[in-house]
């Protein structure tokens, strides 16, 4: 019974800090409302979509040893 003091004690100190101190380094700077450039990013076919059976040699030499 102790711990759901703990857990709810525990979450509202971190709730007040990050509330009145929040971290700088989080802050988003702009909101990105429209997502028809992410959408037409992901639409667009990259070199290697086509490409999936080819095998590619890497060029690996062997060293003496």
């Amino acid at each position: 019974m102790f711990y759901f003091y703990g857990y709810s004690s525990a979450f509202v100190v971190y709730a007040a800090l990050c509330y009145f101190f929040p971290e700088s380094g989080t802050h988003v700077p702009a909101t990105i409302f429209d997502d028809s450039d992410v959408i037409s990013a992901g639409s667009e076919k990259g070199e290697s979509d086509g490409a999936l059976d080819e095998k590619k040699s890497l060029g690996v030499q062997a060293s003496p040893v």
